[in-house]
């Protein structure tokens, strides 16, 4: 089986859509105008008449779930998820975080970024919130452990790394770790070798790897996807702790 699949990632202002089959990706399309998600299934449909295609012949759909700009993220799940509804296509929701782990340890596998042991994701959540996704790479295998994910504080994000990890090597990405660059070397030790990869959000191609994994894994189709977005979560704990201690 070659499954023939759109990759999405559109999480914030801007729309990068790619074609597979199977692990090939046989065509690419992106937009970075403004409220770019709202233009998703023009798109689409642009991409695959490229390549005399249908939505009918697509097995599924992989798409960016998320966490992310929020209003961009939930036009884009929408959008898929009406097409998913009416026609019938299989959905495969990718964690943004994991994706762009993952393409952190591609870059390392191919010798472009330094092999340190320790990668953190920073996404922007605003206001000084980012999502963060802290994970050990194993040089042996290629492939990485998660050890910490979730929506905080940039400042608690650091001390806590710091605190309970003491990373000796660290490598940082994400338009999150970009916006708090400065603070970032500035809270680290002096004892951590820090390198910046300039890498804002996960590339389609790691939502496509990602996405045809679970797709073969999975044993019941997803005709709908929700999106995570760990920051309502985080403010529900704030203001509700009890909930957290009756959880």
């Amino acid at each position: 089986m070659k499954p023939v699949f759109l990759s999405i990632q559109a999480t914030y202002a801007h729309v990068h859509l790619a074609l597979f089959t199977k692990s090939v990706c046989s065509a690419r399309l992106s937009s970075t105008q403004s409220r770019a998600s709202s233009h998703l299934i023009p798109l689409c449909m642009s991409l695959l008449e490229d390549q005399n295609l249908q939505l009918a012949d697509l097995d599924f759909i992989a798409i960016d779930k998320g966490p992310g700009a929020f209003t961009s993220l939930r036009v884009a799940l929408a959008t898929v998820n009406g097409i998913a509804f009416a026609h019938r296509i299989p959905l495969v929701g990718v964690d943004s975080l994991d994706a762009l782990t993952y393409d952190v340890t591609i870059q390392i596998t191919d010798h472009k970024i330094p092999a340190y042991s320790y990668i953190l994701v920073i996404l922007n959540a605003y206001n000084n919130d980012v999502y963060y996704a802290l994970s050990r790479f194993n040089q042996t295998q290629n492939s990485y452990e998660m050890l910490n994910k979730g929506c905080a504080k940039i400042d608690a994000v650091l001390t806590m790394i710091s605190k309970e990890y003491a990373p000796q090597e660290l490598i940082g990405t994400g338009n999150g770790c970009a916006q708090h660059l400065d603070l970032i070397t500035s809270s680290l030790s002096q004892e951590i070798r820090f390198y910046h990869h300039d890498q804002a959000t996960p590339s389609v191609d790691s939502i496509g790897s990602l996405g045809l994994q679970q797709f073969l894994a999975q044993t019941t189709p997803c005709y709908k996807i929700e999106p995570n977005y760990l920051k309502s979560q985080y403010f529900a704990i704030a203001q509700h702790p009890e909930q957290k201690k009756n959880s």
